[in-house]
């Protein structure tokens, strides 16, 4: 989870656990309690996203990267960050395959 308060993104630390899959392990996952401000904006995803493979290398685009975008984006309407979104992973993978599923949810308080 990246919360964005006052053009200053923080990351949430988290498990490092699987959701689903084939997997028979149970895993028991903390509770987490962020705190945000009118204005602020917090956003849930998967790490697909940053790594997805593209741009002039061939490389990740990496969560620093994505946190930078995040933070650029914030203050505009959500509809529009899901266009600049959809629009840089698009740009960013060029001709290269999709890794995985990508999800990320985004939230204005």
């Amino acid at each position: 989870i990246i919360v964005i308060s006052d053009g200053e993104p923080v990351e949430m630390e988290f498990d490092r656990k699987p959701i689903g899959g084939n997997t028979e392990d149970v895993y028991e996952f903390k509770t987490q309690k962020i705190n945000v401000d009118t204005g602020d904006s917090f956003y849930m995803f998967t790490d697909r996203y940053t790594d997805q493979f593209g741009g002039q290398d061939g490389a990740k685009f990496m969560l620093k990267n994505f946190k930078e975008l995040l933070n650029s984006i914030s203050s505009k309407p959500m509809e529009e960050q899901k266009t600049i979104l959809s629009q840089k992973l698009e740009d960013w993978q060029g001709k290269e395959e999709q890794v995985d599923d990508i999800l990320v949810i985004g939230v204005k308080v």
